[in-house]
């Protein structure tokens, strides 16, 4: 029940920020279902929060690269598709610098449609409920944590991955300030 309250917090905290059109066509992103709730409920506090701010800040960039041909809210919530309106958006769950590099990575300005596009590629793994149970917390002191993540067959069979996500607290939120996918090699897959 707990864990329910904090979903209904989070998207109430979403529609305080001006979000509400992008966000609300990608709630079913946070339902997840009962056995990932559970697993939320084996973290401490400060890891739940850490995980749902992650949470929240992948479902904000699977909006911007699904939804990037189209028009984002500005900071007078007036539609548009600038690139100062992408970083604004990603800026609400990602540190500055990263936001900026996530869209110089994944999106270009097409100056004949006067808007922000999509540069089709594979992007880095979005993180999201079904992880959860895959976390591991590193806590370096009480605002910086890095949230690790085994992933296997990543990409292709037998491209297994451990992505670090590092964590940093800003007021009363946690932000994403870096990311990092390092391929893990197992010295008994060739023999």
């Amino acid at each position: 029940m707990k864990i329910k309250k904090i979903f209904v917090i989070i998207i109430m905290f979403i529609f305080i920020m001006g979000q509400t059109n992008q966000l609300h066509a990608q709630a079913e992103l946070f339902i997840a279902d009962q056995n990932e709730l559970e697993d939320l409920q084996n973290l401490t506090a400060v890891e739940s929060a850490i995980s749902n701010d992650m949470l929240l800040a992948f479902s904000a960039l699977q909006i911007f690269l699904e939804g990037i041909n189209k028009d984002f809210l500005d900071a007078n919530n007036q539609m548009t598709s600038s690139r100062q309106s992408a970083f604004e958006f990603l800026q609400l769950s990602f540190a500055a610098k990263l936001a900026d590099d996530l869209i110089s990575t994944y999106s270009y300005w097409d100056p004949r449609l006067q808007k922000l596009m999509v540069i089709p590629q594979e992007s880095i793994p979005l993180v999201d409920s079904a992880d959860t149970n895959r976390l591991n917390f590193i806590q370096f002191d009480d605002n910086n944590y890095l949230v690790e993540i085994k992933y296997y067959n990543c990409y292709i069979t037998s491209d297994d991955c451990l992505y670090q996500i590092y964590m940093r607290k800003e007021k009363e939120r946690w932000k994403v300030l870096a990311l990092r996918l390092i391929p893990m090699v197992s010295p008994w897959k060739n023999m």
